[in-house]
């Protein structure tokens, strides 16, 4: 995939492949990590529905168990997308890389959340796979992952719409440390907080709320 796009949209956003490359791969590992979190999240009660109604376990194991499956493929695409970096552009700063931590740690979160919140709502709307999964296409080229979000700024509404994407920012605080060796902006670090504890407090009331019921529902 990464091959293909660069070939595609290297010539037509006119970028350097030695910088374009990295990048597309890492984004394209991220965008899948956060589709798969929610695409697989729909369906996460259903497939361990046997062991809810065998016996009382705590019903977040089934999101977190999801999430963390696809965090291992994540976790081998951002290796290599670094190394690929590293070759082609040089060391990083290592100050900066240590901003990948609490990025990580903000994306898993996130992840959850969304798997979780995903994952319950399919369970009464078994439509809502089908419906995110038309989303997700939209949201794909709204959001910088073939492109920097540079790419748009003498455009306004575009430029408008990437700066208050949330998926833009988590993405941007990885990607920033990882393969520009720069420390993401303080915009990136504070939209992507503000989406992570608001898909967190929302996961939570809704967990509350079905947690009981679920059973009947799966």
């Amino acid at each position: 995939m990464t091959c293909v796009l660069c070939v595609v949209f290297s010539q037509m956003f006119n970028q350097n492949l030695r910088e374009f490359a990295p990048f597309i791969f890492a984004s394209v590992a991220l965008w899948q990590f956060l589709t798969e979190s929610v695409l697989l999240g729909c369906r996460c009660f259903v497939l361990g529905s046997m062991y809810l109604r065998q016996q009382q376990v705590p019903v977040l194991i089934f999101p977190l168990r999801t999430v963390l499956g696809s965090a291992i493929h994540l976790s081998v695409s951002l290796v290599m997308a670094f190394l690929l970096s590293l070759i082609l552009n040089g060391m990083p700063s290592l100050l900066a890389i240590v901003s990948l931590i609490p990025a990580l740690v903000l994306l898993l979160c996130f992840a959850v959340g969304v798997a979780t919140i995903c994952g319950l709502v399919n369970t009464h709307f078994p439509d809502t796979s089908h419906i995110l999964e038309i989303a997700l296409q939209a949201l794909y080229f709204l959001t910088p992952v073939i492109y920097r979000t540079e790419f748009f700024a003498d455009h306004a509404k575009m430029s408008l719409i990437i700066h208050y994407n949330p998926l833009a920012s988590i993405l941007e605080i990885v990607r920033q440390p990882l393969l520009f060796g720069q420390a993401p902006t303080a915009w990136d670090w504070q939209l992507a907080g503000i989406a992570v504890m608001i898909t967190t407090v929302i996961a939570w009331w809704l967990l509350r709320k079905m947690e009981r019921h679920l059973v009947y529902w799966i």
